[in-house]
């Protein structure tokens, strides 16, 4: 099961990231200053190293495995423990991105984003057991400075 979930656009402004309760959640807290990182690392690895971007970052205790839609521009990173089967996680990341894309495809394309959409998005999670409960942080991105600036722009 996925210790914490990120969705967020290509761009590196973050729709959606939750803890839920893991030991990576425990160590790294704050996932809402690691979207920007994330996008920067998909966009360097597609430049350096690869067409299709980066699929897997191993560190010592965790691993932050990568799914990218660039026609929907967004990326869904699910932090797993080392342990984690490799196809468990392919699907959780496919079912994470399908029920994403089919519930949110209006929203997620728009040029407004309000993270506030997307807080009922923990129960599909729970259903499609890509993890065990609800979260057990939930990570307030609007209210982050550097953020305000970009959620501003709502009507």
């Amino acid at each position: 099961m996925a210790d914490d979930v990120l969705i967020l656009k290509t761009s590196g402004v973050p729709l959606f990231a939750k803890c839920y309760g893991g030991q990576t959640c425990k160590n790294h807290p704050d996932h809402t200053l690691q979207s920007g990182f994330l996008a920067a690392l998909f966009s360097f690895s597609k430049e350096a190293f690869s067409s299709n971007g980066v699929k897997s970052v191993i560190f010592e205790d965790f691993k932050l495995d990568f799914k990218v839609d660039e026609v929907n521009e967004l990326i869904v990173v699910l932090t797993n423990p080392l342990r984690e089967d490799e196809r468990k996680i392919e699907k959780h990341l496919s079912d994470t991105h399908k029920t994403f894309v089919e519930k949110y495809h209006p929203v997620i394309n728009s040029l407004v984003y309000d993270t506030n959409l997307f807080v009922d998005f923990d129960q599909d999670l729970v259903k499609l057991e890509v993890v065990t409960n609800n979260a057990k942080k939930d990570l307030p991105l609007e209210k982050i400075p550097f953020w305000k600036k970009i959620f501003a722009r709502k009507k």
